[in-house]
């Protein structure tokens, strides 16, 4: 079963880029091209900055406690980390789809052109593409986890006068992220309100981290296979020389080595 879900992400028409692609349309990191949907993920994106203003917002009500402000700073820098990733993909959104279609359309060349040799190489990076897509999510989601039920654990490893206190509000309730709201967030269904938003929000932000993150590792790395691969073409340039390469030939190597060069260098 999980072997179906992994390989009903998998895209004949980008054979590398498959998982990752489906992660930033997933995310609206590729917006759609209607231009209602395209409009709703914008807001959702920007309503993560929101969030995080919220949480910067929080720290005039905090002050000067130290331990408070410590936990605070810790999420909110990340959080600001992750909509910026967020904010820029949608910025040079059509940068990075350019540069998207062209890892794809080389990489297709590439498996449709490949010998004994270039085969190497091509499935030895998109295996190591494929674990770090995999473990990095996974690695996310663990930290996805922790994050949200940390305040739980913190509930129930707690004496059971603390655990008492939380319950009849002399002790503020434990939530995920230190964040201000326009109501009573200590109390019921203020709570509940903010312990929703903080989860949906954790859903975002890791969603987001893992299919950014993940996608720029791979891109890299095609690109040092891709000069692996030029490598390799180059070796075998002239590799019939003892019986001899024609001008037409050698012509027709020439020209396509230069032009995968002036794509790779743009």
């Amino acid at each position: 079963m999980f072997k179906k879900i992994l390989a009903s992400l998998e895209d004949p028409n980008r054979p590398l880029l498959g998982p990752n692609y489906w992660l930033l349309t997933t995310m609206a990191l590729i917006l759609p091209e209607n231009f209602k949907y395209k409009v709703f993920r914008i807001v959702i994106h920007e309503m993560g900055c929101l969030f995080v203003t919220t949480q910067f917002m929080e720290l005039f009500v905090i002050g000067w406690d130290l331990d408070l402000l410590i936990t605070n700073l810790k999420y909110s820098m990340l959080s600001i980390i992750c909509t910026v990733k967020a904010n820029t993909f949608i910025f040079w959104q059509e940068h990075w789809r350019d540069l998207a279609n062209y890892i794809s359309e080389a990489d297709k060349h590439e498996r449709n052109n490949k010998d004994d040799a270039r085969s190497k190489i091509i499935d030895s990076y998109t295996k190591y593409c494929r674990w770090i897509t995999y473990l990095y999510c996974s690695l996310v989601f663990m930290t996805f986890l922790t994050v949200v039920t940390n305040p739980l654990i913190q509930y129930w490893s707690s004496s059971a006068s603390y655990r008492k206190a939380v319950n009849n509000g002399t002790e503020p309730f434990p939530h995920i992220y230190s964040s201000w709201t326009p109501f009573d967030k200590y109390t019921s269904p203020g709570t509940w309100i903010q312990v929703s938003l903080q989860i949906a929000v954790s859903v975002y932000g890791s969603s987001v981290m893992a299919a950014y993150d993940s996608t720029v590792i791979v891109f890299m790395v095609f690109f040092g296979g891709k000069l692996e691969l030029l490598r390799e073409r180059c070796k075998q340039m002239f590799n019939d020389i003892v019986s001899g390469v024609s001008e037409e030939d050698a012509t027709k190597i020439i020209q396509e080595l230069h032009s995968m060069h002036v794509l790779l260098i743009k």
